[in-house]
């Protein structure tokens, strides 16, 4: 699925059996794989019953498209934070300068 949808509607379909599952398969492995050391900082806000719908226009991803268009999923992440800062809230990122990495 895209940006928005795929961690949270295999959590809601029943194929990952718990949380901690979710987060080994989306956070930890592949913090693993690129040698990524997680930072407890770095927290997101999820209401894992919230619909929404995956719309093209509303992606961050460079592509803008999505298969998965005016699909609705549910899980919705409320809120990001990274080095306990608040970079996105209420479906937008909030303006910050750049703190990643390319991998």
């Amino acid at each position: 699925m895209d940006e928005r949808g795929f961690p949270t509607s295999i959590w809601s379909a029943g194929y990952i059996d718990s949380l901690d599952h979710l987060f080994d398969l989306m956070q930890r492995n592949p913090a693993k794989i690129f040698g990524i050391n997680l930072n407890p900082k770095n927290w997101i806000v999820i209401d894992l019953n919230a619909p929404f719908e995956i719309k093209d226009e509303e992606l961050f991803t460079m592509a803008k498209s999505s298969p998965f268009n005016r699909r609705t999923g549910k899980g919705l992440v409320k809120e990001s934070w990274v080095d306990n800062q608040l970079t996105y809230a209420d479906g937008k990122i909030i303006d910050r300068p750049p703190r990643g990495r390319v991998l």
